[in-house]
């Protein structure tokens, strides 16, 4: 199945030539978007390098991640019966950074997603960081592709709550695809609209 890599890059150099580099063994069309010459946030960067993307899965890989040598097939192989799948993420020491998300809605309306951090195996989750996730284009486009109200939080989530509310299935976490996950290195660009992204989350889907 062909597959376009999408690689938003916000920083310095050194940090995308490692994730560049552990690309190499992977038959990809590999689209870097250069967001220090044009920064619309992770949501916007993406959705520039997927409209340039030609093949059928789109798989968005953080800048900061450094992939396995088997970390393709088993992210893109769910898709066949998933929406979109997620891999296992470590930090550098080996602990686990990302086993998919919960999201919890709460009384009132609010909205909290979050890390799942413990050892597990593959299956459903509510979400999956865009750290390192795969869905084929029509559906990434047929539900808007990331939201660009967003800013450098929540639109990965958002993106898994759209694509379940449009095909009625869960997202799927592949313990087999793995990589290792640096973690917000791209300086404070990543904190400025926490409270901002919350509410956005919260008013769109508190009601569900």
């Amino acid at each position: 199945m062909p597959v376009s890599v999408i690689v938003p890059h916000y920083g310095p150099e050194d940090i995308l030539t490692p994730c560049i580099d552990s690309l190499e063994p992977f038959d990809i069309e590999l689209i870097v978007v250069d967001g220090n010459e044009r920064n619309d946030g992770f949501a916007g960067n993406c959705n520039r390098g997927a409209k340039d993307a030609t093949s059928d899965v789109l798989v968005f890989l953080n800048n900061d991640c450094r992939v396995f040598d088997d970390w393709l097939d088993p992210l893109v192989a769910p898709l066949e019966r998933y929406p979109i799948a997620g891999s296992l993420l470590l930090r550098p020491d080996g602990r686990v950074q990302h086993a998919g998300v919960n999201v919890m809605v709460l009384p009132g309306g609010g909205v909290v997603a979050k890390n799942i951090t413990g050892r597990r195996g593959s299956g459903t989750v509510a979400a999956v960081t865009g750290a390192s996730l795969a869905i084929t284009a029509d559906l990434f486009f047929a539900v808007g592709c990331f939201d660009t109200g967003y800013w450098n939080g929540y639109e990965d989530v958002d993106l898994c709550l759209k694509a379940k509310e449009h095909t009625g299935r869960q997202c799927w976490f592949a313990v087999e695809s793995v990589a290792t996950h640096l973690e917000s290195q791209s300086g404070s660009e990543r904190w400025i609209a926490v409270s901002e992204n919350e509410a956005r989350l919260r008013q769109k889907w508190g009601d569900q």
